[in-house]
């Protein structure tokens, strides 16, 4: 799912800080930052090794992690994710909420957003003739 997000907004007017919470991801990352270069090459990306720092820098905070790290990622962030938008990215069958982010990073807004295939939702909305990819669903 963090692969999608980063094509998405790569050819928009972002920087993308690109980070991954295990050892054996870095090549996975740098092989993104390759394929991210060629959709865009001239996107401000790079690799971050450290979850803290690319929180500090972040002004969205974008998570695809499993329910079960949640706590522990809070914990990690809690300082520097203070007064900005964390966005969780759940899969359609997840339906664990992201409660321990909620209640972990007080100062921030948490969103969920679920991503389900197009072919299960009974209704695909359509935002200037194109259909929405993601539903999201505010909690508070």
């Amino acid at each position: 799912m963090g692969t999608a997000v980063a094509k998405e907004l790569v050819t928009g007017p972002y920087r993308l800080l690109l980070m991954g919470n295990e050892v054996d991801k870095a090549a996975c990352l740098e092989h993104l930052l390759t394929e991210l270069k060629g959709i865009a090459p001239d996107a401000e990306v790079e690799v971050l090794d450290c979850l803290v720092d690319a929180s500090w820098e972040a002004d969205i905070i974008i998570l695809v992690v499993a329910v079960c790290k949640e706590k522990e990622i809070a914990a990690m962030i809690k300082e520097v994710a203070t007064g900005k938008l964390v966005i969780r990215i759940t899969d359609a069958g997840e339906e664990a909420e992201a409660e321990e982010l909620y209640t972990g990073l007080p100062y921030s807004k948490v969103i969920k957003v679920r991503c389900e295939p197009l072919q299960e939702v009974p209704y695909v909305p359509v935002v200037d003739g194109m259909p929405v990819r993601a539903f999201i669903e505010l909690q508070y």
